[in-house]
C-alpha cells in the first residue's frame, strides 16, 4: 500500500505538472517567468525529451521505454521481499517507481518523448518525474553506503 501511496503521489503530481505546462505553454519553447529579476536562474519552459533524466542520451526513447518497463516490474517484485520496517527503501522505491511510471506514461502518450519545463539556469531542464528519480536513488545509494558500513563494524 506504501508504494501505491508514494508512486501515486508522486505520478499525479507529475501529470497534474504536464497538464498546467501544456494549457499555460501550450508552444514547445513558450515559457514563464514566475519571478521577475530571476532572469534564467528559474523560469518553466515547454520542451520535449527523447532521452533520459535531464535529456541524457536524447534520440533513445524506445530504449528508455523498454528499460522503464523493465525496471518497474523488476521494483514492485524486489518491493514484495523488502521487510515491512525497511521505510527508507519503500520510499525510495515509490519514488523511483512513480517517476518511472509518469515519464513512461508521457512517452506513450507523446509519440516517445517526455515533457520537461523546469529549468534552473545552471541544470538541465527537468520535470517532476525526472527530479523524484533522482531523489529516490539518492536517497537509495545513501541507504545502502551507510547501511554496508553498518556491516563492516560488526
Amino acid at each position: 500500500m506504501f508504494l501505491v501511496l508514494i508512486s501515486g503521489t508522486i505520478i499525479f503530481l507529475d501529470k497534474l505538472s504536464k497538464y498546467f505546462v501544456l494549457q499555460t505553454l501550450p508552444n514547445m519553447y513558450d515559457q514563464w517567468q514566475p519571478f521577475s529579476g530571476a532572469g534564467r536562474l528559474f523560469r518553466f519552459i515547454h520542451i520535449t525529451n527523447s532521452g533520459a533524466a535531464f535529456g541524457m542520451f536524447d534520440q533513445h526513447s524506445n530504449f528508455f521505454l523498454v528499460i522503464a518497463i523493465v525496471v518497474s516490474i523488476v521494483m514492485i517484485f524486489y518491493y514484495l521481499t523488502l521487510p515491512i520496517d525497511n521505510w527508507i527503501t519503500r520510499f525510495s522505491f515509490g519514488l523511483i517507481l512513480g517517476g518511472a511510471i509518469g515519464n513512461l506514461s508521457d512517452r506513450i502518450q507523446h509519440d516517445g518523448h517526455v515533457i520537461d519545463f523546469i529549468d534552473i539556469g545552471f541544470w538541465p531542464i527537468f520535470n517532476i518525474a525526472d527530479i523524484s528519480i533522482v531523489t529516490g536513488v539518492t536517497i537509495l545509494g545513501i541507504w545502502i553506503l551507510q547501511f554496508e558500513e553498518g556491516q563492516k563494524t560488526i
